[in-house]
């Protein structure tokens, strides 16, 4: 047993994976950090997106573990065939919630920034929400990616696409919120374009890296049998992300229950 697990091989996989698990609250406060200057009003409506945000994902977290589950079950068994049909049916799954989160955007925007008195809070909360829950298609794609990774053992290599997710929505964060560079200031609309291009080319990156790497480019194919897998994978997320979104219930109620106290409550939190 000591052969197999060893303190060094858990700190190889542990470690990349502590990281990547909070970019999503990374991206979070890297726009506070340059929203801040922008006042109490735009600080409290991006803290109610981000617990939207935080809770929503924390929910979808089940396609990246169950995706690392199903891979590592299918690389022990030696089965391509159904590591293939996994993977695409991760993201057959993952483009149907995306494309439904997508479409819902606009609504639950709506919804969020209807439940508080406060215009200034709208006006600079509503379009930041609805573009954050558009990323939700590029994240979950990033989500099977990584987890197929992890599912093969590596999870160093996906790391270099949440690091550059990190990286360039700093960059155009800073570009976009404060016009600098000949681009237009677009406030806190501009951290939330910021953080969507951010995950775009995370999710290129890793595709990229997913269709190179010896080890995984042999499961980046469509599997026309992916139907098989449906199920299995939908139970498994659905379980797993009931279990970790649930987690995060209690900041989304907080936050809810703070917001009638006015900006400043919601900025200090």
């Amino acid at each position: 047993m000591e052969s197999i697990i060893s303190y060094k091989k858990i700190g190889r996989l542990a470690l990349p994976i502590i990281l990547s698990q909070s970019v999503v609250l990374l991206n979070g406060l890297i726009n506070l950090a340059f929203i801040g200057p922008l006042g109490t009003d735009a600080i409290a409506a991006v803290a109610m997106a981000n617990a939207v945000c935080a809770t929503t994902f924390n929910f979808l977290e089940g396609f990246r573990v169950g995706t690392t589950v199903l891979i590592a079950k299918a690389s022990a068994d030696h089965d391509l065939n159904k590591g293939t049909g996994i993977l695409t049916a991760g993201l057959f799954l993952a483009a149907i919630i995306g494309i439904l989160l997508y479409a819902l955007a606009p609504e639950i925007s709506r919804v969020v920034y209807d439940s508080i008195d406060n215009d200034a809070i709208r006006r600079h909360g509503a379009d930041y929400l609805r573009i954050m829950l558009r990323t939700v298609p590029l994240t979950l794609g990033l989500y099977v990616f990584v987890g197929l990774f992890r599912g093969l053992r590596d999870a160093t290599t996906p790391l270099y696409g949440i690091l550059a997710v990190c990286l360039i929505d700093t960059l155009l964060s800073y570009l976009l919120v404060y016009g600098k560079a000949g681009l237009p200031c677009l406030g806190v609309t501009g951290a939330a374009l910021a953080t969507m291009t951010a995950n775009f080319a995370g999710l290129a990156i890793v595709i990229c890296l997913a269709t190179t790497r010896t080890h995984t480019r042999q499961y980046v194919r469509w599997n026309p049998q992916f139907f098989a897998h449906i199920r299995e994978y939908s139970v498994l997320a659905a379980d797993i992300g009931l279990n970790t979104g649930s987690t995060l219930l209690a900041l989304l109620i907080f936050v809810g229950i703070i917001k009638d106290l006015g900006p400043a409550a919601l900025a200090v939190h």
